[in-house]
């Protein structure tokens, strides 16, 4: 069994973990119906629609850089990074994820403030990568 998490940055790496496993798994289950290899070129080229609506009322909706979930088990707002990659993330859509999901425990200041920390520690890079210039990474996670 997993520790919980006690402190902020612990809580705060748990909220990264969970959005980033949402991310893929939204955009795993819409691969299952559509090829999404490169999901922005695949909605802009109309070979995808920009809502899909699965059987079990879950919508995912594709909007600039990225796209948006709502389904019975998750909320989440996410854009894209390079190649269709969905680990990059921003202070915002942490926020609204842990706003919408299990970690009401987290306020947007702590949120902020410990992104801010591990940003200034070289924990979080942003690598300025397109389209998503501004999405932000866990170190372990930039490498292209």
């Amino acid at each position: 069994m997993a520790r919980e998490a006690t402190t902020t940055q612990e809580m705060v790496l748990a909220l990264i973990d969970e959005y980033k496993k949402a991310s893929q798994t939204v955009l795993e289950r819409a691969k299952l119906s559509y090829d999404l290899s490169n999901p922005l070129r695949a909605v802009g080229s109309g070979s995808v629609p920009r809502c899909i609506k699965f059987e079990d009322g879950s919508e995912l909706y594709f909007h600039g850089i990225g796209c948006s979930y709502e389904g019975k088990d998750v909320c989440i707002s996410f854009d894209f990074g390079p190649d269709g990659r969905t680990d990059g993330f921003s202070i915002g859509a942490l926020v609204r994820f842990a706003s919408d999901n299990n970690f009401k425990n987290l306020t947007e200041q702590q949120i902020e403030s410990e992104v801010s920390r591990m940003k200034h520690a070289g924990d979080v890079v942003n690598p300025g990568w397109h389209p998503g210039t501004s999405l932000l990474y866990l170190r372990k996670d930039s490498e292209m």
